[in-house]
């Protein structure tokens, strides 16, 4: 079963907007999709993804992504399984 924890979408950000937690007791889930282009860092590797992708972030991932070239806007639920 699946328990909500947050939700939010069409969150909207500057063009400066990077968002960075490698927090040890995040014990959630974040599945995050993107309405604009976004880069996401994960295991130290720069992925420049288009508008509408979607990546899902396993607990006591780090997290690491942010807007590219423009704003950044998307929607995200945090969730224990």
């Amino acid at each position: 079963m699946i328990d909500i924890i947050h939700a939010y979408y069409n969150a909207s950000h500057g063009s400066d907007f990077v968002y960075y937690d490698e927090s040890s007791n995040r014990d959630w889930w974040l599945l995050l999709q993107t309405h604009t282009p976004a880069f996401f860092i994960v295991d130290d590797k720069q992925y420049i993804m288009p508008p509408q992708s979607a990546i899902l972030y396993p607990p006591y991932a780090t997290l690491h992504y942010g807007a590219h070239e423009s704003y950044f806007k998307n929607d995200w639920i945090r969730f224990y399984t």
